[in-house]
């Protein structure tokens, strides 16, 4: 028998994933004459999967720009991203997504307002309630996804003086869904049942929560508790899923004898 040299260490294998994410990085693309630099936009991170569907949503989801960036909101309602490598999305970097209908959503962030569009592109997080400006239709390519506003333009970061840059102001002004304009949609938890099985577990858990924050902040204590509303919260779970939640919820707040700003 031929002698056989052993060596010791893992087993490298070529074409492993560690070795694509590292050629992933040195690519350059061109856009509009400018070089910008392209991260692996493939993979989860943490516990955080990528999904192409919305019916794999379920619980929070994270935007994960080209840059390889997060998307983060501040109580403004202004938008910026994260710099790249950051493991997983924090807090402020979690959103919720309503899905109105098969590939339109609304964008609810972590202060509990709806994303949406004025009349010359810029996107904010102050609307209370969903309307047409505040939904989104989501377009999935390539494991990625565009975002197109109600006025038929594609949500992106404009850059800053730096032209690799991705951390201006949050616009929907391309008419086009080019590099800038591709997202990756990271969700917290992959979903196992059906998105309609979740919904008695995790929405109206969440309806309630939400609702019992929003009369704290407006309700007259009496005796030291809180008065909420005796409907029932399955109606806010359907408001929720038809972008009306806060339009509800101050209908049922307006019933509450107890609320002192209305009587």
């Amino acid at each position: 028998m031929d002698a056989v040299k052993i060596v010791g260490g893992p087993l490298r294998l070529k074409g492993t994933k560690s070795s694509l994410s590292k050629q992933r990085k040195k690519r350059i693309y061109k856009e509009n004459g400018e070089e910008v630099p392209s991260v692996c936009l493939e993979g989860g991170v943490g516990r955080w999967i990528p999904i192409t569907n919305l019916e794999d949503v379920v619980g929070p989801v994270a935007f994960r720009t080209y840059t390889g960036g997060f998307m983060v909101a501040n109580e403004e309602g202004t938008f910026w991203t994260t710099p790249e490598g950051k493991e997983e999305p924090g807090n402020l970097e979690q959103f919720s997504l309503v899905i109105v209908s098969e590939n339109k959503v609304t964008i609810r962030s972590p202060f509990n307002r709806y994303l949406g569009i004025d009349a010359s592109g810029k996107v904010t997080g102050r609307s209370e309630a969903a309307g047409m400006r505040e939904q989104f239709e989501s377009v999935f390519e390539d494991g990625k996804v565009a975002l197109l506003a109600s006025n038929q333009r594609f949500l992106s970061f404009s850059a800053n003086n730096d032209a690799v840059a991705s951390t201006g102001q949050l616009t929907a002004v391309s008419e086009k869904a080019k590099l800038r304009e591709m997202f990756i949609l990271l969700c917290g938890r992959r979903a196992t049942k059906k998105v309609g099985e979740w919904e008695s577990e995790l929405i109206q858990y969440d309806v309630d929560q939400i609702e019992k924050s929003y009369v704290r902040q407006y309700q007259s204590f009496q005796g030291g508790k809180v008065k909420m509303h005796s409907s029932e919260v399955k109606k806010l779970c359907r408001a929720q899923r038809d972008g009306q939640l806060h339009t509800m919820m101050l209908d049922r707040r307006s019933k509450m004898k107890s609320d002192k700003f209305c009587k």
